[in-house]
Parts: C-alpha cells; sequence; structure tokens
C-alpha cells in the first residue's frame, strides 16, 4: 500500500511518486512522465494470444506522417525522452499518456492500438468483437483488449483488461485523462484508488464508475490477475 498522508481536511490520502505531466501551452519546459517498466513480466499461458507492444506502433505511425519525436512530443505534449522509452520497449504507458498519443495524431485510441476495418459515424451502426479476433495491448499495469474496435468516433471506448498492477507503483501512480469510465468485475479482487476518497475494494459483480479526470488507478488483489471490463467516454 501507498504511505498516506492527511489533506487539509485531515483526511488520510496516498502519498504516490507520480509526476506525468504535459508542457503548459508556451512554456519551454518539458517534465518527464513517470514511466518505467513494469515489474516483472506477464506470463502468457498456452493458447494465449501474444501481447503486443506500443512500441513499433508508435514509431509506424510517426514514420507515417515522417514526424520526428520532437514533432510528435510537441503535438502530444509526451516528452521526447519517454517517447523514445515507449519505441524502445523500454517503458509501457498509462492510458492517459495513450489517451495524448492518440489525440497527437487525430485518431481515438481504439485506431491508435492498431490498423483494421474501420466504420464512419452513421446511423443505425453496430458492431460485433469475437474473442477469436481479440488483440491484446500492454500498458502500464494493464493489457487491453478493445472491443467493437472497428466502429470509429465512438463516444465510448470499451475494454476487456487484466489487471497486471499489484501497488499503486506496478500501476504508475494515479492516472487522470478527460471525460468519465465506469469498470465492473468479471473475475478476480480489484482494489480501486481514487484521490479523493478511501480505497474501495470490488469482488466479481461489483462496479465503479467516476470522473476520469479525478486521479485514479487500480490493483489486483488477488493470486491471479482480475479481468474486468471497462468503459470509458472520451469528452474531447
Amino acid at each position: 500500500m501507498a504511505r498516506k498522508r492527511s489533506d487539509a481536511a485531515g483526511n488520510a490520502t496516498p502519498t504516490v511518486a507520480f509526476d506525468a505531466t504535459k508542457e503548459a501551452p508556451g512554456s519551454s519546459t518539458r517534465r518527464e512522465e513517470s514511466l518505467t517498466a513494469i515489474p516483472g513480466e506477464h506470463t502468457r499461458g498456452p493458447g494465449e494470444k501474444p501481447v503486443r507492444k506500443l512500441g513499433e506502433r508508435l514509431r509506424a505511425l510517426r514514420n507515417e506522417r515522417g514526424w520526428t519525436l520532437d514533432e510528435l512530443s510537441e503535438r502530444s505534449g509526451v516528452s521526447r525522452s519517454t517517447l523514445s522509452k515507449i519505441e524502445r520497449a523500454e517503458a509501457s504507458p498509462t492510458y492517459d499518456v495513450i489517451q495524448r498519443l492518440a489525440h497527437g495524431f487525430q485518431l481515438d485510441v481504439p485506431e491508435f492500438f492498431g490498423p483494421g476495418p474501420r466504420r464512419a459515424s452513421a446511423t443505425g451502426r453496430r458492431a460485433v468483437s469475437r474473442v477469436s479476433e481479440e488483440q491484446v495491448h500492454e500498458g502500464r499495469g494493464y493489457l487491453y483488449r478493445p472491443i467493437c474496435a472497428e466502429l470509429s468516433t465512438k463516444k465510448m471506448i470499451p475494454f476487456h483488461a487484466t489487471i497486471l498492477a499489484k501497488t499503486l507503483e506496478d500501476a504508475g501512480g494515479y492516472t487522470r485523462h478527460a471525460g468519465e469510465e465506469c469498470l465492473y468485475v468479471l473475475s478476480g479482487q480489484v482494489e480501486f484508488h481514487t484521490e479523493h476518497y478511501a480505497p474501495v475494494v470490488l469482488n466479481p459483480g461489483d462496479a465503479i464508475y467516476i470522473d476520469s479526470k479525478m486521479g485514479h488507478a487500480c490493483t489486483s488483489l488477488g493470486p491471479k490477475p482480475a479481468e474486468v471490463f471497462w468503459v470509458t467516454v472520451d469528452e474531447d
């Protein structure tokens, strides 16, 4: 567990070393994201799909546009050194970094995860996801499987996620990003951390809904990584 401190109101809140920030408009100084390799690799069992590293996808998108790391840094608000670490598979990004990168490329998050057949905005749309067609992508502390990714310009972004993080440090500390989100536990046990509330333990069938701009993270408490259905709504 993270160390506790008291806020101005006397409430105990976790103290987490996390300095992921983006450059303020007009600023010439960009601080480093707290982005380091996840302690230990997640071992895939027989028959499990390989985990796709985002570094290759990031480099491919950047090269397609002919951008340097500095240019992508300016467009996304993610530091050059962090981009370099992601591309070299030395670090996995937290969700807020993934969201900023997607916006920097003018893509939605599922499009950033990987190319595929896309359906543009129209009335009467539908999409079906098959487990046999799912792709697994690695983020800091989590594995993401985008659901119904073929629909572009969705208001909701659903994922089937595996919670690998055991501590807030594993998860990269608190994440903050635009929008709202809902998490529903499928299996295992999750401890959901938010900066304004005490951590809450969620069991299979439990759910939580939050304002994503509030710092948040979740960790897995059981002997096996928890599985969750996670939906975010991106306001940008």
